[in-house]
């Protein structure tokens, strides 16, 4: 029958991804070569590569059948321009309000041949254009993601590089199938602040804690990110003071 080929996905060691790898190699006996971009502009890079060294260890140790790979780094910086990507981002950007890294990821996906590579987005109704046999109502995992076919004359047709095995499912959901299938201690050591406190815990502010807060995982906070949060939101309700608050934020990073 000889060897299945391995699974390819773009991994951070955040949650989403983690999920994903999880599942393939604990829960279903697949193998996955991970791929990890390292973006220099984000402060998390130390935590990530980290986390995704011990939970690697430990799935492997764990797991029956399948293997997590080596990680393969890939640069954001060396993404090489591509005039027609380029001009389906902006076209994106305006139309869609779409986050920057799609376009070095679309990049480097086309400039190593990692056409169909998983990307792990969560239940988000701005991609559901990505699977429009599916209802966004429908809160549905599959094993098999969804692999946009969109026409390319079209800027969406950019995600036609990239294939989304979690678009339909939240966090919460997440959590459940990993309780159930006996991964979630894993899925819970998995990072994901982009800003880390100079103690290397979650800031509570940035866009991703922010997130774990908004869709029901926000526990996974410690009591002082939390604090951080709540004291950062009242922040931004004053109309002014923008070098006030910024410096109020290398505080509260401060610890």
């Amino acid at each position: 029958m000889g060897t299945p080929p391995r699974r390819t996905v773009f991994w951070t060691g955040g949650w989403d991804s983690t999920f994903r790898v999880l599942d393939l190699v604990l829960h279903h006996g697949e193998s996955v070569t991970p791929v990890y971009v390292r973006d220099e502009t984000r402060q998390s890079i130390e935590q990530e590569t980290r986390t995704m060294a011990q939970l690697r260890r430990q799935i492997n140790q764990r797991a029956d059948k399948g293997v997590l790979g080596e990680p393969r780094v890939l640069h954001a910086r060396a993404a090489r321009p591509d005039s027609e990507l380029r001009r389906k981002f902006a076209e994106l950007v305006r139309t869609r309000g779409i986050g920057e890294q799609y376009i070095w990821l679309a990049e480097l996906v086309r400039q190593h041949g990692l056409q169909g590579i998983e990307v792990c987005v969560q239940y988000n109704e701005n991609f559901f254009f990505l699977a429009p046999d599916l209802p966004p109502d429908q809160r549905e995992y599959r094993l098999e993601p969804v692999q946009p076919a969109l026409d390319e004359a079209t800027a969406e047709s950019l995600f036609n590089l990239f294939s989304f095995p979690t678009l339909h499912i939240g966090k919460a959901e997440m959590r459940i199938h990993a309780r159930q299938h006996g991964f979630l201690d894993l899925l819970e050591q998995t990072w994901f602040c982009h800003m880390p406190t100079r103690s290397g815990q979650p800031c509570g502010f940035c866009v991703p804690c922010r997130m774990v807060v908004s869709r029901g995982v926000g526990d996974r906070l410690p009591w002082r990110a939390r604090l951080n949060g709540r004291l950062v939101r009242i922040l931004e309700r004053l109309p002014r003071g923008y070098r006030f608050k910024r410096w109020c934020k290398r505080k509260l990073r401060s610890y």
